[in-house]
């Protein structure tokens, strides 16, 4: 169960990268620093917490 999450979290952060991207090639971006902050925050944030979430789950085996 806690490998399942930390692998959706994983995709989570994926689909951030992805969406921050396409945001910007489709030029709907207001060009802030704040959104770029964000963006890499919270992809870190939910990337992080998936690994260590798999790697808990590996480590109970």
């Amino acid at each position: 169960m806690i490998e399942e999450l930390g692998k959706w979290l994983l995709d989570i952060a994926k689909y951030i990268v992805t969406a921050y991207v396409l945001v910007r090639m489709f030029g709907n971006d207001d060009g802030s620093i704040w959104t770029l902050i964000g963006a890499v925050f919270f992809a870190a944030l939910t990337f992080g917490t998936g690994l260590y979430l798999i790697r808990r789950s590996e480590n109970k085996k």
